[in-house]
């Protein structure tokens, strides 16, 4: 059904010769009407969120946000590096904004992405991932689900901002500092061949033994870190499209004005190794030590056979150590189809 909805400006009582008094032309407005048909789309932001003029740093004058964040840890170190360790104990804080299609409920099915039934029992469904899956510290999966149905939501591929870590990491007897800049985190089709053409989805369902409803997806992301610098020039590094995948769940939680929170965190280990290439001709000049170049000689003399140094460390997330707080903008959601709007996406 379409409908023409027509604003008339003008004034009854304007001047005739169109004075400072007289309208101007009607503005008219086609909408077309179409049938509830089962989707709602809606867009989730993360609430609160720490840096909140986006410059991907932690400001004085900002609060960080405990719900909003990840804590990443060193999981090993090699190369030229002898020990590293990251400040303000490696958190970096989060925020994003994540349009969601809910569809209609259907029966739970949770191999979409990677689950596998394992077991039932009466209204009781055990799900874990395939071998495929096992995270960073060699742990599967699982999640036991009650009742029959689950309600699908999906996700539009969107970036996830956070703010700067810092590594000092020591090569030799010189410590070097790693500032991240700014991280982005990218939404990506899933990693699996087969599912690459799936549209991104999570689930609302029942979780059997919990009190609340439970959102649960899988994350596959990319990681960059585009101003990555290690003291002013000194190095590179490889922080560009490192992949992270991960299950993540948490609670649907409904808020006193109406609103619905998902307060979701990762329930398997991620890890990204980082490759930095460091320039240690130059080391000496650039700290200002003349006598280092006497100390890292043996170092030196290595590098100028083989060229720039690699120097690798491994950045862990255990499980837990990533949270994601979203809530509903009521301002930016309609009733629509996900076919639509391209998996939640607005064409």
């Amino acid at each position: 059904m379409r409908i023409s909805v027509i604003l008339c400006l003008s004034d009854q009582d304007a001047d005739a010769d169109g004075g400072p008094n007289a309208g101007g032309p009607n503005i008219v407005l086609d909408i077309t009407a179409q049938p509830d048909n089962g989707a709602i789309f809606a867009t989730v932001l993360t609430r609160d969120y720490t840096d909140v003029n986006g410059n991907g740093y932690v400001d004085d004058s900002e609060l960080p946000a405990q719900k909003n964040n990840a804590t990443a840890n060193i999981k090993e170190f090699g190369g030229l590096i002898t020990d590293a360790s990251l400040a303000n104990g490696g958190v970096a804080y989060t925020s994003a904004g994540l349009p969601m299609a809910f569809l209609a409920k259907e029966p739970i099915d949770l191999s979409y992405f990677g689950l596998t039934l394992e077991s039932q029992n009466g209204v009781e469904r055990t799900w874990c991932a395939d071998e495929r899956f096992r995270d960073e510290n060699d742990e599967v999966f699982c999640i036991t689900t009650e009742g029959d149905f689950m309600i699908p939501v999906e996700i539009n591929p969107e970036i996830v901002m956070g703010t700067n870590l810092v590594m000092t990491a020591q090569v030799g007897p010189v410590p070097l500092e790693l500032d991240t800049g700014p991280l982005v985190l990218r939404f990506s089709p899933y990693f699996d061949e087969e599912l690459r053409e799936t549209p991104l989805r999570g689930f609302v369902l029942n979780e059997a033994g919990a009190d609340e409803v439970q959102f649960i997806a899988r994350l596959d992301a990319l990681m960059d870190a585009p101003d990555v610098e290690i003291l002013g020039g000194l190095g590179t590094g490889n922080v560009r499209s490192v992949r992270l995948s991960s299950y993540i769940q948490g609670p649907v939680q409904y808020q006193t004005n109406g609103k619905i929170a998902l307060v979701s965190d990762n329930r398997t280990a991620m890890s990204a190794d980082l490759v930095l290439n460091l320039n240690t001709d130059i080391l000496g000049d650039t700290l200002g030590l003349q006598a280092l170049n006497d100390l890292l000689a043996p170092l030196t003399d290595l590098i100028a056979e083989q060229g720039p140094a690699p120097a690798t460390a491994t950045l862990a997330l255990d499980p837990r150590q990533f949270r994601i707080r979203v809530v509903n903008s009521h301002a930016k959601a309609l009733v629509t189809t996900a076919e639509q709007l391209n998996a939640g996406a607005q064409q």
